[in-house]
């Protein structure tokens, strides 16, 4: 009996001492796609009459948080935020252990999900601040939908790839339902979309998504003729029987509220079938054997328009792709351009340290301001000259999607100078128009280098790729 009232005595104290209420223990964050919310905000509660502290939280390695405050006072409440940063796809679990001075024991919160896809970027692990509403993100994401069709029989095609790009990298790749759709919940946002599907041409455009315009539709033109068994063959006309009330043809439900941006890319006989893009690299394309040690300098049109159409999407992907390429022994500067000029990058060995240090540079490209792409080539210039290599490949690469002011009395003078010295200038279309071509070719010419163009993805990830081992090829 002693034993009973002690043991009952013990239950009678730490309930007492545990005058924290927490508003949950246990947090199940569901299936989490790349944009699911990975915040919880929990809170705590003091229910009794003297001041408690947060002494401490301890987290597992993937998991970050936040506290309002430390202090709880009676009848008030603090906020622990908890934020997860899954690494692998898959079922997760996390524990969070809670030390308040109101107990000897900590409090053990549960976390766990089931992460479907990764985030597409490592930024942002850290636990938003209070400052930032938890459900922000929510705020700024809906429900969208991509769909998919045949652009002559509407038919959704099943199992197209609908890839976004983000600063020249695939950030997300999908494929389409057996109705043609990929649904997913997305954040507003101009982004850079690429569809193909097997025995359909490619497309790919920029296109602002918000709640309004939360579907697009997406019409491919098939490259290969339809099996001849699926060809119904009409009866000669003769037996033609006309029905009295012919039932009308049947049509392809559209669901409800579908509010839907077409793009129609027409009947162009120029398509050509793609096949899905990778971002794989091939170490020995650019042999030690076949290539001379190369000096690149990226000359890059950073002005306003090139923020239009994807085309600054287009060139990080090309310039990226470049990165991939270049070995240790290569050097590489980046040179921007707009209403003023600057080095981004010195003349840099391009070791894997080093190309992530560019490749950093790279995605953070911005587009603004006007073009003056004369004082661009002539920093570029006296980029190459600081790193010349004697028995390798030195080369400007002048980037832009059009004309640039080139009225600079220098501007001929700078490109003579660079051919006299072995430096070859080339230049690199993004999605020019027509007047601009003829301009971008001259320039070329002069620097007795080549005019290449980019118009898509595909071509975006060999463009630069091409140039350089074109001049850089050992005889």
């Amino acid at each position: 009996m002693r034993y009973f009232l002690i043991h009952i005595l013990l239950v009678f104290t730490v309930a007492v001492s545990a005058q924290v209420e927490y508003s949950a223990t246990k947090h199940d964050f569901g299936d989490m796609d790349a944009f699911a919310n990975r915040v919880v905000d929990i809170t705590l509660k003091n229910t009794g009459n003297k001041d408690v502290y947060l002494l401490r939280v301890d987290v597992e390695r993937n998991t970050r948080y936040l506290y309002s405050k430390k202090k709880i006072e009676p009848d008030s409440s603090i906020i622990l935020r908890l934020k997860v940063n899954p690494v692998d796809e898959g079922r997760f679990k996390s524990d969070v252990w809670v030390f308040l001075s109101s107990s000897n024991e900590a409090q053990i919160i549960k976390l766990k999900g089931n992460v479907l896809e990764l985030p597409n970027n490592s930024s942002g692990l850290a636990c938003p601040s209070f400052d930032t509403p938890v459900n922000e993100q929510e705020q700024m994401s809906f429900d969208f939908t991509v769909l998919v069709q045949d652009i002559d029989t509407k038919e959704p095609i099943h199992r197209a790839n609908v890839r976004i790009l983000k600063d020249g990298r695939t950030a997300f790749d999908w494929k389409t339902n057996r109705n043609g759709k990929v649904e997913k919940h997305f954040p507003l946002g101009y982004y850079y979309f690429v569809a193909d599907a097997e025995e359909y041409s490619s497309e790919e455009f920029a296109a602002f998504i918000n709640r309004k315009n939360h579907t697009l539709v997406i019409e491919l033109k098939r490259t290969t003729p339809l099996p001849e068994e699926s060809i119904v063959s009409l009866p000669e006309k003769d037996s033609l029987e006309v029905a009295d009330n012919p039932e009308p043809e049947d049509k392809v439900d559209e669901p409800e509220d579908f509010e839907e941006i077409v793009i129609d890319f027409g009947d162009d006989e120029d398509d050509i079938e793609t096949t899905p893009i990778s971002n794989a690299i091939d170490t020995s394309e650019f042999s030690i054997n076949k290539y001379k040690p190369s000096n690149t300098v990226l000359i890059l049109d950073v002005s306003s328009s090139m923020g239009l159409n994807g085309k600054l999407d287009l060139l990080k992907s090309s310039m990226l792709a470049l990165v991939d390429m270049l070995r240790p022994i290569d050097k590489i500067s980046i040179v921007i351009f707009a209403e003023s000029s600057a080095v981004l990058s010195k003349p840099i060995e391009l070791t894997a340290g080093n190309k992530d240090e560019i490749e950093t540079i790279i995605k953070g490209l911005r587009a603004n301001g006007m073009t003056n792409g004369a004082k661009g080539l002539k920093i570029g210039y006296r980029q190459a000259m600081k790193a010349y290599l004697d028995n390798g490949h030195n080369s400007l690469i002048l980037t832009t999607d059009g004309t640039f002011n080139k009225e600079d009395r220098g501007f001929e003078k700078t490109i003579k100078k660079g051919v006299k010295k072995g430096v070859v200038i080339s230049v690199l279309g993004i999605k020019p128009n027509d007047k601009a071509i003829e301009n971008l070719e001259s320039v070329a010419e002069l620097g007795n280098g080549r005019y290449i163009e980019i118009q898509d993805y595909q071509s975006a990830l060999q463009a630069l790729k091409e140039e350089l081992k074109t001049g850089a090829r050992i005889d």
